[in-house]
């Protein structure tokens, strides 16, 4: 099986096993000495009829520095002779268990080694990876062309090497003496044993010269251990008990390896043995959103999914199929705004341009849409500013936009963004500082597009399915768990959220200089999402719900044509809300700059636009720009092209632009154009919530259902003869007068006299009226007021009136007297709580009166009305109703 390893720039490497065990290399000189012992007994030589080794000595000359990275060192040696005409081996061995390093190298300067790399004296080495090396005196007498380097471990080959030992120049050939490496071996056990034989091509009368072999310990062998035998070594799997190999490259590094093992909290212990996905101290098996942090495990529409992974809410109170809006505030106030633009019109247009931050076309891509979303004016002013010399090719050297290009349409687009490594696309950080210069346009609308726009079938559950591995998808044929989580680091990415995502940070970015969307500036928030391709299965689907987003845009041949079998197998969800709560408005075609013959452009706008209908037309950038072959369809052969394909090439063609504005005003002048997050946030809030009107007309386009709009609450007065139960009216119409049953009106009224009102609750009938019986107990005369109050969502309504006890009381001043203040005190009976009342004081009935009081609210139906400034003689007083 083969077995995941660390890697570096997406290569396989070993060797950063290195940074993990330390050991310190030991260098293992085995060669003859200066007193004729051959490397501590490790070295034999073997020669034809028995003939003995004889020893001569060589002198260091002048040596250059040591090849291959090995510290510049030389030594003079003893040199073994082989015997005239015969075959001769010379072997050296080495077992780390049981060979020491030569300490009689460790003094003797005929090894002419730095003192840090001489021999330790140390026994008992490790086991590893060993280098060796190979050194030899300098000689112009061996006989033969070559000699032959054979390195083996317990007797099975591993390395051969052959090379010529003369030399008549020490500058030159492989026999100068300097440390020449051989190669590597890895010993699994310390009791392996390394052997090196040199042998001769052709005998003569000296066949070789014994020279030094150094074995350097390298490293301690790589732990291979899979103990769950998914491919990556326990030493680096994130859960090494549970079998999780990665499938996708989720880290856009270039490989598939451990580091983009699933993670989702990035605690470093992959899903499969973590209990708790997000960390919120909710187990996941218990948790309602599993992959997002909520510990208060929130569900406010009950329907078992988290507020915080749950798009819809699944409220309806009056049941009529439209859901009473979004939790969010935001998104609420967001949605009414919406559902007024959504009511001008029964045809309505979304206008999608893939896609932004490719490796190629942003300058048309924004281009395309600078035409569609600024205003006349800023048109004129902006035009210019995507060629810029930076990421401009395939255009012309130096292309400009014509001066005279029109644009300037003030129309909604939503534009697909591609999020891979967006604050550097390809070498041209252009698109995050278009996006900033226009991100607090209403009419721009930043749809996410996918992830890296990375084609995932052949690594996923389909590649081994005929009928479906034939589609392009970056997320379909994934378990919901990889759809997360690489769909994660797409909206992480244009969120600039760069510092909280480990797989982001492995793709490079500094997160402190990075330049990032500013969403803090947005028109528009981040809530729809286009895939790729236009493909996205049910499992994909209820990932990207889960992320938060509310608007989806595929096509329609993955909701209800020939693709819907392997994308939605459950049933189209075109122009409605999917399982999982997101609004679908996918691409009823993709729209491009041609007219079929005979057709004027605009009669075939005309031609495939829904009346009274939703419209989501894609916008293939590729297709409106220039081509190499600009005559020719794209794609077809063209001698001009890279490949010989005829391919885009980023700049305006006059004609197919004209057909772009063209499209934009038809979209305006038939109905009215809108980003696909605000169709989607219309659709999910009821303009009358309490009501049932599943047609949700609004008459006069203020977002307020014409079911409810001017609604009006009348109370009415009570009168009973004695004290006991008094029936309380409320009657509440709509502004055109006709009745709006099964509301909950409240009734409020303090019917004890206790100073705290009471609260009752009736539902208005099929005549809009709704009654209420309460009991009060003062006598006659007594006269109590009672509130009204209706809440109905995005209107509310009052009223009050008053119950009266027997007959009605005139108005009338009973009494005149002196308060402790010295004031004069006026009681007055028949006083209604409902109004205010204002005392008048003459001094001389001949001159105008003076008003004394005024706005007084009776508490009572007898009260008193005080005059501060009354005169020491006399007066006179009356009470009138203001």
């Amino acid at each position: 099986m083969k077995k995941f390893v660390p890697r570096i720039g997406g290569a396989i490497a070993l060797i950063i096993l290195l940074t993990i065990h330390t050991t310190p290399a030991a260098f293992i000189i085995e060669a003859s000495d200066a007193s004729g012992r051959l490397g501590e007994g490790n070295f034999t030589y073997t020669g034809a009829g028995g003939t003995a080794a004889s020893y001569g000595t060589s002198s260091p000359g002048g040596l250059p520095a040591v090849s291959n990275d090995v510290p510049a060192t030389f030594f003079s040696l003893r040199n073994a002779f082989g015997g005239n005409g015969t075959a001769d081996e010379y072997t050296f061995t080495y077992t780390p268990l049981s060979d020491g390093d030569n300490t009689v190298f460790a003094s003797n300067t005929l090894f002419n080694l730095p003192q840090s790399l001489r021999s330790s004296g140390i026994s008992g080495g490790d086991a590893g990876t060993y280098n060796i090396y190979r050194i030899h005196p300098q000689t112009t007498n061996v006989s033969g062309s070559n000699t032959t380097y054979q390195v083996r471990v317990n007797g099975a080959l591993e390395l051969t090497q052959v090379i010529d030992q003369n030399a008549s120049d020490l500058s030159t050939g492989e026999n100068i003496g300097r440390w020449e490496l051989i190669g590597s071996v890895d010993l699994s056990n310390n009791t392996d044993t390394v052997t090196v034989i040199m042998t001769p091509e052709i005998s003569s009368y000296v066949s070789m010269r014994a020279s030094g072999i150094m074995f350097e310990y390298a490293a301690q062998p790589p732990d291979l251990t899979d103990t769950d035998e998914d491919g990556i070594i326990d030493a680096f799997d994130n859960a090494p008990l549970h079998p999780n190999a990665p499938r996708i490259d989720i880290n856009t590094d270039g490989g598939i390896n451990y580091p983009d093992q699933l993670d989702n909290d990035h605690d470093g212990i992959g899903d499969p043995a973590d209990d708790d996905d997000d960390n919120d101290g909710v187990p996941d098996a218990s948790d309602n959103a599993p992959f997002v942090a909520n510990a208060d495990q929130a569900d406010t529409d009950g329907d078992g999914i988290a507020d915080v992974a749950d798009p819809f809410n699944d409220t309806d109170t009056d049941s009529d199929g439209v859901s009473d809006g979004p939790l969010d505030p935001d998104l609420y106030a967001r949605a009414q705004a919406a559902k007024m633009r959504w009511a001008r019109s029964n045809t309505h247009f979304i206008i999608r341009i893939d896609a932004l931050s490719r490796a190629f076309q942003n300058e048309f891509t924004q281009l395309m849409t600078d035409a569609a979303i600024l205003s006349p004016g800023a048109w004129v002013t902006n035009k210019y500013d995507s060629y810029n010399g930076i990421g401009d090719a395939p255009a012309d050297p130096g292309y400009q936009v014509p001066a005279d290009l029109s644009g300037g349409m003030d129309c909604p687009i939503t534009l697909a963004v591609v999020p891979r490594l967006i604050w550097n696309a390809y070498g041209d950080p252009d698109p995050v500082n278009w996006i900033n210069n226009r991100i607090g346009n209403p009419n721009l609308e930043i749809s996410q597009h996918g992830t890296y726009h990375a084609n995932n079938t052949p690594l996923g559950d389909w590649k081994d399915m005929p009928d479906r591995n034939i589609y392009s998808s970056e997320t379909a044929g994934l378990s919901l768990e990889e759809c997360f989580q690489l769909l994660r680091v797409g909206k992480r990415t244009l969120f600039g959220d760069y510092a909280s995502d480990a797989w982001i940070l492995d793709s490079g970015v500094d997160p402190a200089s990075a330049p990032k969307i500013a969403w803090s500036n947005a028109a528009n928030p981040l809530i729809s999402y286009a895939p790729p391709y236009n493909t996205a299965d049910t499992v994909s689907r209820e990932a990207i719900a889960q992320l938060g987003f509310r608007a989806f845009s595929a096509s329609t041949a993955e909701e209800s044509g020939f693709l819907s079998p392997f994308f939605s197998p459950e049933g189209s969800h075109h122009e409605a809300f999917d399982q999982f709560g997101m609004y679908h408005a996918s691409a009823d075609r993709q729209v491009d700059p041609d007219a079929p013959e005979g057709m004027t452009y605009l009669e075939f706008l005309q031609s495939i636009t829904q009346t009274n209908g939703l419209n989501t037309w894609l916008i293939e950038e590729v297709e409106w720009c220039t081509r190499y072959c600009n005559d020719l369809d794209r794609l077809v052969a063209c001698t001009n092209a890279p490949g010989g394909i005829n391919r885009e090439n980023n700049m305006v063609d006059p004609d197919r632009w004209a057909n772009w504005l063209i499209l934009l005003e038809h979209a305006k002048a038939t109905g009215e154009v809108m980003t696909m997050g605000d169709y989607a946030l219309a659709m999910q809030l009821d303009n009358a919530p309490t009501v049932s009107n599943p047609d949700q007309l609004d008459s006069d386009q203020d977002g307020i259902g014409d079911v409810i709009d001017g609604a009006m609450l009348v109370a009415a007065e009570v009168q009973i003869e004695s004290p006991g139960e008094a029936m309380l009216s409320a009657t509440l119409l709509n502004g055109a007068g006709a009745p709006i049953p099964g509301q909950t009106v409240l009734f409020f009224i303090d019917a004890n006299n206790d100073g705290t009102e009471e609260q009752y609750s009736a539902t208005t009938g099929t005549n809009g009226v709704a009654v209420a019986v309460v009991t009060v107990s003062g006598g006659p005369g007594s006269m109590y007021l009672y509130r009204l109050g209706w809440d109905g969502g995005l209107v509310a309504a009052d009223d009050s009136n008053i119950v009266r006890v027997g007959d009605p009381v005139p108005l009338n001043i009973v009494s005149l007297g002196f308060t402790p203040e010295g004031h004069t005190g006026v009681a007055v009976e028949g006083l209604d709580i409902r109004f205010s009342y204002r005392l008048m004081r003459w001094s001389d009935l001949l001159e105008a009166p003076d008003v004394v009081v005024s706005n007084f609210a009776p508490d009572e139906t007898t009260d008193t009305m005080t005059d501060t400034n009354a005169p020491e003689f006399q007066a006179f007083y009356r009470v009138d109703e203001e």
